[in-house]
This record gives C-alpha cells, sequence and structure tokens, in this order.
C-alpha cells in the first residue's frame, strides 16, 4: 500500500494594526494577547478539515504593520485547495484558499 502523500504547510498569522490577537509590547516579537491562543483549521477544497493546530503564545515578529507569526503544520494530507482558517478568542477571524503548490508551502492568513 503506498504511503499517502502529505504537505508541511507555514501558516503566517499576519495580525495587522489594530491588533487583535497579538500585542508587540517590546516592538520585537508578538505575544497572544488571550490566554486562548489562535486557533488553526486546514479544511480541503470540499470542506473537510484535514489539519489543526494553534498559535504560538509568544514568537513571531513586529514590522510597521502589524505582527507575523509563523506556525508550522507537518504531514498535512495532501489535496488540491487548502483552506486555512484562523479564528482568536475574540471573534477575529481570518482565512485563506491557496491551491497545492507541492509538498512544502507558506500561507499567509490576515487577520
Amino acid at each position: 500500500m503506498p504511503t499517502p502523500e502529505t504537505s508541511t504547510i507555514t501558516v503566517e498569522i499576519h495580525d495587522t494594526v489594530p491588533l487583535a490577537v497579538y500585542s508587540n509590547a517590546d516592538y520585537v516579537k508578538c505575544e497572544a494577547v488571550h490566554s486562548s491562543l489562535p486557533q488553526i483549521s486546514i479544511s480541503d477544497g470540499a470542506g473537510k478539515v484535514i489539519a489543526v493546530g494553534e498559535g504560538p503564545l509568544i514568537g513571531g515578529t513586529w514590522s510597521y504593520d502589524g505582527c507575523t507569526v509563523p506556525v508550522v503544520l507537518s504531514d498535512v494530507p495532501a489535496a488540491d485547495i487548502y483552506i486555512v482558517t484562523v479564528a482568536g478568542e475574540n471573534g477575529t477571524t481570518g482565512r485563506k484558499q491557496a491551491k497545492r503548490v507541492g509538498s512544502a508551502q507558506t500561507v499567509r492568513v490576515e487577520l
């Protein structure tokens, strides 16, 4: 039986100013605003959830327009289309649809 094809997807959570999910008290790294971390889900083109994860408490980088926090999800089942959703505790949600481009890719989700 062949091994199912998988991908590694780096989800870049980009929380734009005004910040809703992350803060940047030191203007260097980003820190989650709430005790509940941002939730990440990846669905295939049919809407079936194929991977889940969560953003870190601290990480990423600050720039003039917000915080960018990368989260790596490995062994995501291959799909032609990925729908990446990031949801914060305060109802802030971002969604991005992306075509599969190989065994590793980055998908940036704006909040």
